[in-house]
């Protein structure tokens, strides 16, 4: 080494590269008044990872499957998780999974607080959601807007509050806390 000093300069770098570093972004929907669903919003077209070709540059075109994510997905309300037997997955539109209650039991009522889940550890590496770059969904929780319009059903049973006798005895009066 001749201990010969590099001169100043300036470089300047132009990338025009059109390379999709981008994740898509899941957004819940708010509930809407029945509250026998929730929509889930994708920023952009989703796949599964091991459908798209080896390069990942071209999408595939297959469908995608909602049912190949439904382990990954959680339903919370008011705490408790909602079995996943008791709703279904469906396509909803270009970029959208839509979650259905099958029951009355299971479906979403006024003032609940409901969170919905994905955490793409618990499906295998090829049904995790991408986009056509191959960029994966993050995992995450994210609480949804209730606009659902009915109350929940009273499954509270009345209790006895007070109870006594006529002074004859012949008279006995139960009270309750609800009728």
């Amino acid at each position: 080494l001749a201990g010969n000093s590099l001169a100043n300069f300036t470089y300047t770098l132009n990338n025009s590269s059109s390379q999709d570093f981008t994740a898509p972004e899941a957004t819940a929907d708010p509930i809407t008044g029945s509250g026998d669903s929730i929509r889930l919003t994708f920023s952009e077209a989703v796949f599964h990872k091991g459908d798209l070709d080896a390069s990942g540059a071209t999408a595939p075109a297959t469908a995608f499957d909602p049912n190949r994510i439904k382990d990954a997905i959680s339903v919370n309300v008011d705490g408790q998780i909602v079995n996943p037997a008791d709703y279904t997955l469906s396509n909803d539109g270009g970029n959208a999974v839509r979650i259905t209650f099958n029951s009355a039991s299971s479906r979403i009522y006024k003032d609940q607080t409901v969170t919905v889940s994905y955490d793409d550890s618990l499906i295998a590496d090829a049904n995790r959601i991408v986009d056509a770059a191959g960029n994966f969904v993050k995992a995450g929780t994210q609480l949804v807007e209730n606009n659902a319009t009915t109350a929940a059903p009273d499954t509270t049973a009345p209790t006895l509050d007070y109870s006594y006798t006529s002074s004859n005895g012949q008279t006995i009066s139960l009270t309750f806390s609800e009728q």
